[in-house]
């Protein structure tokens, strides 16, 4: 009756010892998962993007998500709303070269009056490894400046910056004197871009992101661009009226 006894009681210890490592387990991965998503938060604040909120929808599998704060006072989004969204992808894949694993994310982007304006579930994807840098911020500047065939639009300025993790930036800031001279331009550059980016990373620029963005004399955005050269994904924002004939889109209905 003792050595029952005895077993009954090894086995209640057991059951109890094995509650409280599952307890600590499932605790460590709450604390770990609230950890990634203030990281998360804090990293794209520092890059200006406006996060209203990120919150956890599941936490197995893992997924997220992050709701971004647009100007936009209408349905139609501002010229920064692409960027910022671009920037939230990219920071997910270098979330997951730092080896933190998130499943699945969604995005939605809301107007000033709290409706969403865009969503998307987006993809969680790998950077590959960094790229060797051989040339110098000022020798990258120079390549790309020559090469961009702007066809008769102004290279106002080109800056270099590094994001948090060393990756290497360009923006290009174009000014047009009309957006008839944009339109004329922008074929023939917007065709080329990729490839030239790609082209100076192969001599040594080893720029992660090149940013376009072009303005009329008046400031007025035409467009902003980015490539992400590691991604291999363009994402852009463009006023009305200025030409879609650079990329692929469905033909304009005739009146």
């Amino acid at each position: 009756m003792q050595r029952r006894i005895l077993q009954i009681g090894a086995v209640i210890v057991g059951v109890v010892i094995l509650f409280a490592v599952l307890s600590f387990i499932v605790v460590n991965r709450v604390n770990a998962q609230n950890d990634v998503v203030s990281d998360l938060k804090s990293r794209l604040t520092a890059q200006g993007v406006p996060i209203k909120s990120i919150q956890i929808v599941s936490r197995l599998p893992f997924k997220l998500e992050i709701q971004l704060q647009s100007q936009s006072k209408n349905q139609i989004a501002t010229p920064d709303d692409a960027t910022f969204e671009a920037l939230v992808e990219r920071e997910l894949a270098v979330a997951h070269r730092r080896d933190i694993n998130i499943d699945a994310v969604k995005v939605s982007i809301l107007n000033a009056n709290g409706t969403a304006i865009f969503w998307a579930d987006v993809p969680v994807r790998s950077l590959p490894q960094k790229q060797e840098r051989r040339i110098s911020t000022d020798e990258a500047k120079g390549l790309l400046s020559t090469q961009l065939p702007l066809n008769g639009m102004k290279i106002a300025t080109v800056q270099v910056s590094e994001t948090q993790d060393g990756d290497r930036v360009l923006t290009a800031n174009v000014s047009a004197d009309s957006v008839a001279q944009a339109n004329k331009a922008l074929p023939g550059l917007m065709g080329n871009l990729p490839r030239i980016v790609e082209d100076a990373n192969g001599k040594g620029a080893a720029i992660s992101v090149f940013n376009l963005n072009i303005q009329d004399q008046k400031g007025n955005v035409l467009l902003k661009y980015s490539f992400d050269a590691e991604l291999q994904q363009e994402s852009w924002w463009q006023a009305e009226g200025v030409s879609q004939d650079w990329f692929p889109h469905p033909p304009t209905a005739s009146p």
